[in-house]
């Protein structure tokens, strides 16, 4: 990256930003590259890039202290480790009722998940 004016943007950028860590719009804007390649490279598809591009994203990646978001990648994972469970707050005894149920749920899920990793 030997752009003067890409390096005082990404300085700027550093100076200006309050620990909120770059997006993927940010980083294609400052890299030239699209959205779709840069997340490709982040999430390891080969052949998307020639190596230089790769080397300048890499280093771009670095100065701008780029973290993926495990929030954002487990949206996007194929497999979901989660089990959403609502329920009314109230101190009647349904509360006991339904924590009676995600045990049972809890249990069933640790079953399913054991019979499954041993195939």
């Amino acid at each position: 990256m030997n752009d003067n004016t890409t390096l005082s943007s990404i300085g700027v950028y550093k100076g200006l930003r309050k620990k909120k860590n770059p997006d993927l719009k940010l980083i294609a804007a400052f890299s030239g590259l699209s959205i779709s390649t840069v997340s490709g490279h982040i999430n390891g598809k080969k052949g998307a890039l020639s190596r230089i591009k790769a080397e300048m994203l890499d280093e771009l990646l670095t100065l701008l202290e780029y973290r993926r978001s495990s929030a954002a990648h487990k949206l996007r994972s194929s497999s979901k480790m989660s089990i959403g469970f609502v329920a009314p707050i109230s101190n009647s005894p349904s509360t006991e009722y339904s924590v009676e149920i995600l045990k049972g749920v809890k249990s069933s899920v640790k079953l399913k998940w054991t019979s499954t990793k041993r195939r």
